[in-house]
């Protein structure tokens, strides 16, 4: 039996243009944002309850040449004097600094029937500070325009809302552990019930497929095929019985990465049952999360604090079990490491990758993982990295405080 699942924090923005000045935001982040260059004003505005997740939300965007200052009226604002500037081949370019790694969300700008206002959609897979890029070319001649805005995207109001569904269909209907399966998976709007079928390539695959029991206690990360008509097939093989949770990490084309996710019920005898247990505080003020290995290579994680709905820097440092550290890394699927991490209490997924290997922190053997985590509680973490041509799985288990007040 395959059934939906709770779980999956996807974030969403929506941004209505409006003159008036908006009551406070629900997540107290700014909704105006002004850009200018030279006589071109951009006023970006975000809808008044403010930009929260859950749903697939729209901007407006009015684009104004603007008279000189009045030296006399300095305080005078631009919006209120500037005529509305038609534009030709406008674009909007949605980036996530800290997470250099994330595809680009790319939206379409659609002109309103008022000159200089335009219109998109975006949905975002999580909380943080995005930065919006516009391109556009005055359609009276004048030089190209480029406007940028940092617009904070506060988590999700409704935890398990998600922009995408994911829908599996198994042969067998009802596998059993160690039985060949295989399934079909479908990516679906949730908005518009329709299927997607154009897919961009994000660290070298169309689709990360994670496959994890409900207990956290085996995990699986494999890449279906995207065949013609714009389903995915995958074969597999369930290890062991009991809910198996299933994340399709994709990106629809222009809509940067999502998560959509079910989970699927296999049969057989029952698994030696795995507890999540915490890991022991730290004995005094450091970082160190945890210290982690296999039989070749030690993990040690650090960070400064765990916190859910912030930003959060976690350092790994590899090294052999003699304490040496590891500067031969293989790329792997078009990054140094990967590491996933699943919330005991939700289920909520978070997949994330280490800036770009390079310098001291090669020779030194550390990763530089950048994670917002949207609950509180355990994590059960997999880091995942290549060396000499042989993949290496590492588990891991960490602690996150509490949003701070």
């Amino acid at each position: 039996m395959i059934r939906t699942t709770k779980r999956n924090t996807v974030l969403a923005l929506i941004c209505i243009f409006a003159l008036t000045a908006p009551p406070r935001a629900a997540h107290a982040h700014a909704t105006e944002f002004t850009a200018r260059q030279g006589d071109i004003v951009g006023d970006l505005r975000a809808p008044a309850e403010g930009v929260s997740a859950g749903d697939e939300t729209a901007f407006s965007l009015l684009v104004m040449r603007v008279p000189p200052t009045d030296p006399n009226n300095k305080g005078a604002l631009p919006f209120l004097f500037g005529a509305g500037l038609p534009c030709k081949a406008a674009s909007c370019r949605i980036t996530m600094p800290a997470m250099a790694g994330m595809p680009q969300i790319a939206p379409t700008l659609t002109p309103s029937k008022t000159a200089g206002v335009y219109n998109f959609t975006a949905t975002f897979p999580h909380g943080g500070q995005y930065r919006f890029d516009i391109a556009a070319t005055p359609a009276d001649g004048g030089k190209p325009i480029t406007l940028q805005y940092n617009v904070a995207v506060g988590d999700a109001l409704d935890p398990n809302s998600a922009p995408y569904r994911l829908v599996v269909s198994a042969k067998p209907a009802h596998p059993r552990a160690g039985q060949t399966v295989t399934m079909t998976l479908s990516v679906v709007n949730s908005q518009t019930n329709k299927q997607v079928t154009d897919f961009d390539t994000v660290h070298e695959k169309k689709m990360h497929f994670i496959l994890v029991r409900d207990d956290l206690g085996d995990f699986s990360h494999e890449h279906p095929v995207l065949q013609s008509d714009g389903t995915f097939t995958h074969t597999t093989n369930f290890p062991t019985s009991g809910t198996w949770l299933l994340y399709a990490d994709m990106a629809p084309h222009n809509a940067g990465t999502q998560v959509a996710s079910t989970s699927i019920d296999v049969s057989g005898p029952a698994p030696t049952t795995f507890m999540l247990i915490a890991p022991p505080p730290p004995l005094s003020k450091s970082p160190r999360l945890a210290i982690v290995r296999d039989t070749e290579i030690q993990a040690a994680l650090s960070a400064p604090l765990l916190a859910a709905r912030q930003d959060a820097s976690l350092l790994v440092s590899l090294t052999d079990l003699q304490g040496n550290p590891i500067a031969d890394v293989e790329p792997w699927l078009g990054a140094p490491a990967h590491m996933v991490l699943i919330s005991q209490k939700n289920h909520a997924f978070v997949h994330s990758h280490p800036a770009d290997w390079a310098g001291d922190d090669k020779a030194r053997g550390l990763l530089r993982f950048v994670l917002r985590l949207p609950e509180s509680g355990l994590y059960r973490g997999w880091l995942q990295f290549q060396r000499a041509g042989v993949l290496h799985t590492i588990p891991f288990t960490v602690s996150v405080a509490p949003h701070p007040i």
